[in-house]
């Protein structure tokens, strides 16, 4: 990870000048890349969904992860009085994709975010 201390075997690689064929043992610390991945949150989701469908709301489009998984955080901004614990408890529990039965859920109108952040803590809110 970023900030660590890795130690190179000495007799394995070369120095960066090419003169000396090979490096002593060394400490280096892990620095972050020069060009680092922005995390990008593209949520798909339809707008509207019955009663007794399952809700689905995806993140899976979003980019910025470098192959590496997203640490993910969902916030209900906007929803109608009543939610249940249990929805709650869905909505916290939701990783790339929110996936519940709409029944959960009151009738209304809700507004829901996600933040994702990669292994670089560097996040993307939408």
């Amino acid at each position: 990870s970023v900030g660590d201390r890795v130690l190179l075997r000495g007799g394995v690689i070369s120095d960066e000048s090419g003169r000396a064929p090979y490096m002593p043992p060394t400490m280096v610390e892990v620095l972050p890349p020069a060009n680092p991945p922005k995390p990008r949150a593209i949520v798909t989701a339809r707008e509207t969904y019955g009663l007794c469908e399952r809700l689905e709301v995806t993140t899976l489009q979003s980019t910025g992860a470098a192959g590496r998984p997203f640490s993910y955080s969902w916030n209900l901004v906007q929803h109608p009085p009543g939610i249940t614990t249990e929805a709650l408890e869905t909505l916290a529990n939701a990783n790339a994709t929110l996936n519940a039965p709409s029944s959960l859920f009151e009738t209304g109108l809700y507004e829901i975010s996600v933040s994702l952040t990669n292994w670089l803590n560097l996040s993307s809110t939408v």
